[in-house]
């Protein structure tokens, strides 16, 4: 699988989360499913809810993690009410990288362009 994106603090993300041994971590900003990847290969007990509005992140991320079946669940839609709609499941951590895709502004400056 070519990855087009590598996460930054990737081992800062992990360390944060690290003593989460079970219940539900959600990854507000999915994106491509770095983060997400690190978390349920070290966190083994753990399921995660992957939001992100991005259609092509999440066909990407969707087969990134499908390797970890039943502990991923996906929510296409921002983030701004994701928490709301599952908060009576145990969420023990949320994960929120707040800033700008630098994959979609490369995008759009190709279309612009054309």
């Amino acid at each position: 699988m070519n990855i087009p994106h590598i996460p930054v603090l990737l081992e800062e993300v992990k360390a944060a989360f690290s003593s989460i041994q079970e219940g539900i971590i959600i990854d507000c900003t999915l994106g491509y499913g770095g983060h997400s990847e690190a978390l349920l290969e070290q966190n083994p007990h753990i399921r995660l809810i992957g939001c992100d509005q991005d259609e092509e992140a999440l066909a990407f991320s969707k087969k990134r993690l499908e390797r970890f079946g039943d502990r991923v669940m996906f929510h296409h839609g921002n983030f701004a009410s994701v928490i709301e709609q599952y908060a009576h499941l145990p969420i023990r951590g949320i994960l929120a990288d707040i800033g700008v895709s630098s994959l979609q502004l490369d995008k759009k400056r190709a279309w612009i362009c054309l």
